[in-house]
């Protein structure tokens, strides 16, 4: 776990010293991108920017959070009004705005590219241009299947939610409280959510 965690932080540097460096280069060739029909340096700072943003929230939810809270953007029920708001940031705020920015930039670039490619930034910048935008495309890919995966563990702790509350009487209130409020995905009842024995059959035993 410690060596884990240590190569997170070491990826996590390497990422924000590289973006803080594209990001100083950027502003220091910001004339070369003047006469440019479409304002493709004042997008990419924005990108580097909501990518940041995007890491930082990630870092500092993994900060607050248990050990035994299972991984941040897979919980959609954080156990704080922090991590909660951290959550509802990630994926109610900033992926999508990221997602149409990203979207935004590609058109602005094949438009450059077809109405003014003389304009086109040359050398490291194009080719900047090119990588980040394959990699936000990859990202999409792989939030895309985080957050499908992370909308079925929610529809499966609401479905083992309701059984449980089915077999909620007096004598399980008494004896254990409230058992059909789960804390998160990996509190999920894996038997019943897979589909075994309904809870009137239980209830009948």
């Amino acid at each position: 776990m410690a060596g884990s965690a240590a190569e997170g932080w070491q990826a996590d540097a390497v990422l924000f010293l590289s973006l803080t460096w594209l990001s100083f280069d950027l502003c220091l060739s910001w004339d070369a991108f003047e006469g440019c029909p479409k304002p493709i340096h004042k997008w990419l700072l924005a990108s580097y920017l909501m990518m940041v943003a995007m890491r930082l929230a990630c870092v500092l939810s993994a900060r607050l959070a248990a050990p035994q809270a299972g991984y941040f953007l897979l919980n959609l029920r954080q156990s704080s009004a922090k991590q909660q708001a951290i959550m509802n940031f990630t994926w109610l705020v900033i992926t999508p705005l990221f997602t149409l920015w990203t979207l935004l930039g590609t058109v602005w670039i094949v438009q450059v590219m077809w109405q003014a490619p003389q304009q086109m930034p040359s050398g490291m910048h194009f080719w900047i241009l090119i990588v980040w935008q394959v990699m936000s495309y990859l990202w999409f890919c792989m939030y895309g299947c985080v957050g499908m995966v992370a909308w079925r563990f929610e529809q499966r702790l609401r479905t083992a939610e309701v059984d449980l509350r089915a077999l909620e009487d007096g004598d399980v209130l008494a004896r254990w409280g409230r058992v059909s409020n789960l804390e998160g995905y990996r509190s999920l009842p894996a038997t019943m959510a897979a589909g075994g024995m309904a809870p009137a059959a239980i209830r009948s035993l």
